[in-house]
């Protein structure tokens, strides 16, 4: 990494921070980067300060869908290592899904997180609607050409 190593976390400002934020370009300790940078980020790409990238699943982070503001699912379906596609790249995350009796499907919780799952029974894979609108419009502006 060619970035000096910030003396503080940019969150906590009491903690030397460990991660550095490839989109924002901000610098977390652990503990902010997991309570409260990837809370309001999830899709943000992670980078330790010896310039290697980590997925938010080695921080112990889940995208927890189907229940409100990510609370936690008293009966959870587990998938590891989840592709999503997103403007700034891919990101593999474990994703948590609602399991409850009446539960929304996969796909439903998919699409409610702005997610275009890769199949409506048992996805692999998702699409952030940001890449799916960006492509959109590239091919709207080429329409006329």
């Amino acid at each position: 990494m060619s970035a000096a190593r910030a003396l503080n976390c940019s969150t906590c400002t009491n903690s030397t921070p460990d991660f550095l934020c490839e989109v924002c370009g901000a610098a977390f300790c652990l503990a902010c980067i997991v309570g409260t940078h990837h809370a309001a980020h999830p899709f943000h790409r992670i980078q330790t300060w010896t310039g290697y990238r980590i997925n938010p699943s080695q921080l112990g982070l889940r995208l927890r869908l189907g229940h409100n503001a990510g609370a936690q699912c008293p009966h959870p379906v587990f998938l590891q290592d989840f592709p999503i596609i997103t403007v700034g790249g891919v990101v593999r995350m474990d994703i948590v899904f609602c399991g409850c009796a009446g539960a929304p499907s996969q796909f439903e919780q998919l699409m409610e997180a702005s997610l275009l799952p890769s199949a409506v029974v048992n996805p692999v894979a998702a699409v952030e609607f940001g890449v799916v609108w960006s492509i959109n419009s590239i091919f709207l502006a080429n329409d006329g050409s």
